[in-house]
């Protein structure tokens, strides 16, 4: 799976992590085949907008499969957007039609990690959350090969995402995030998934 940092996107089958999510936004558009995340800092709306549109050629040029449903996940209070505006903003700019669910963390003391787990059969995401302070980030170098990266960052400005590693279309090594735990903060260990009381579904027409 893919651990995505700050203004990071990527793909993975089955799931996408965010790494403390606090005022910024976790973006996943889920596919007949696999899911691609971004993380998305807090930015005004047509700029997110724009950022939608980079995320929608990602996609096109290294995702498989047929849209099939849209997630945002914040700390709704922290984040201070209208949830139901900002989900029809970034369907938009994916050029998305279907349903789309805004899920509020309901976090707003501290940054919270939050995992996406793609589930096939139903084409939704079961969400999964923990606060940063129970659980222990590691990170390594990891060789990105220019044939199979599915690990971009969005490059402020640029046209299109760029690689994490350079010089591009090299075999060099970035730092990413690898694995993330509970520790011994945490009581029950495991991470807590996100009930749908704290999720909003409308549909995109």
């Amino acid at each position: 799976m893919l651990q995505l940092r700050e203004r990071e996107c990527g793909d993975d089958p089955l799931k996408i992590g965010f790494p403390s999510v606090d005022t910024c936004l976790a973006v996943v558009l889920q596919t007949t085949a696999e899911l691609v995340g971004w993380h998305s800092l807090n930015t005004d709306t047509p700029v997110t907008v724009a950022n939608s549109g980079k995320l929608r050629a990602y996609a096109a040029a290294h995702a498989g499969g047929a849209p099939v449903h849209l997630y945002i996940a914040t700390n709704r209070a922290n984040h201070a957007r209208d949830w139901r505006t900002e989900l029809t903003a970034i369907a938009g700019g994916l050029l998305y039609h279907g349903p789309a669910t805004a899920i509020d963390l309901h976090v707003n003391d501290e940054g919270v990690y939050v995992q996406f787990e793609r589930d096939a059969a139903s084409r939704t995401c079961d969400v999964f959350y923990k606060r940063n302070s129970k659980v222990d980030y590691e990170s390594g170098k990891t060789r990105l090969h220019v044939d199979s990266v599915r690990h971009r960052r969005l490059l402020t400005g640029a046209l299109d995402f760029g690689h994490l590693f350079t010089p591009v279309g090299g075999d060099g090594k970035a730092t990413v995030y690898t694995t993330v735990t509970t520790n011994d903060q945490s009581a029950k260990g495991k991470l807590n998934k996100v009930g749908w009381n704290r999720r909003n579904t409308i549909t995109i027409p």
